[in-house]
C-alpha cells in the first residue's frame, strides 16, 4: 500500500508542474527546418488585428487550454526508470553489502528528483532512520530481466553517521509541539483576609 501511495504521489507531483509551467497551446504541425537565407514566416499570424485597448481580452476556458497543451508519454525510454522500481529496493555499496532500503523519493516543485531517502540501521524497520542521498550519487543498473539494482559508494558507518532526514510534515509537527501553549486566563486575585 505504501508503494502504491508513494508512486501515486510521485506521479501527481510530476504532472502538476507540467500544467503550471507552460500554458501556450501546442501547434499540431511539426516545426519546419530553419533556412538562414529564408527566415520562417510567423507560424500562426493573428487572424485579426489586436483588439482596441478599451476591450479587455477574454481568457480561453480552462478546459480548452488544458486539452491543447496536454501531451502523453507513450512508453518508457531505455534511459528512464520508474520510481516504483526503486521503492523498497535495497541499496548496495561497492562490496555488495546492503546499506538500506529506499523508503521515498524527494521531488522539487519543478518536478526534478532531488534525493533518494534510504532507511538505514535498525531491523525490520525498528530503530531505522531515514537518510536522504542526492539522486546523482545513486547508480542504477537493470539486468536482462528488468530488475533494478541500486548502488551507492558509501559505507554503513557513513550512513549511520549521516544526519537524519526530516520531512516537512515532521518539521511542522515539531514546531507545533514546541510552540508555547495558549496561556490560560489568570485567576482573579483573592483579597487578603481582614485583620
Amino acid at each position: 500500500m505504501k508503494k502504491l501511495l508513494t508512486t501515486a504521489a510521485f506521479v501527481a507531483l510530476l504532472a502538476t508542474p507540467a500544467f503550471a509551467e507552460d500554458t501556450t497551446p501546442m501547434s499540431a504541425e511539426p516545426p519546419a527546418a530553419t533556412d538562414p537565407a529564408n527566415p520562417p514566416a510567423e507560424a500562426n499570424p493573428p487572424a485579426t488585428p489586436p483588439a482596441a485597448a478599451a476591450e479587455p481580452a477574454t481568457p480561453a476556458p480552462a478546459a480548452a487550454v488544458a486539452s491543447t497543451d496536454l501531451t502523453f508519454v507513450p512508453q518508457q525510454a531505455a534511459d528512464q526508470q520508474l520510481v516504483s522500481a526503486w521503492i523498497s529496493k535495497s541499496v548496495y555499496n561497492p562490496q555488495d553489502e546492503t546499506l538500506g532500503d529506499v523508503n521515498d523519493v524527494v521531488i522539487s516543485s519543478n518536478g526534478h528528483v532531488d534525493a533518494v531517502v534510504i532507511g538505514v540501521g535498525g531491523f525490520l524497520g525498528i530503530g531505522e532512520k531515514n537518510v536522504a542521498v542526492p539522486v546523482d550519487k545513486i547508480t542504477a543498473t537493470t539486468d536482462a530481466d528488468g530488475r533494478v539494482k541500486l548502488a551507492l559508494n558509501a559505507t554503513k558507518d557513513q550512513l549511520k553517521a549521516a544526519p537524519e532526514f526530516v520531512t516537512l510534515a515532521e518539521q511542522q509537527a515539531k514546531a507545533r509541539s514546541e510552540a508555547p501553549a495558549a496561556e490560560a486566563p489568570a485567576a482573579p486575585a483573592t483579597p487578603a483576609p481582614a485583620q
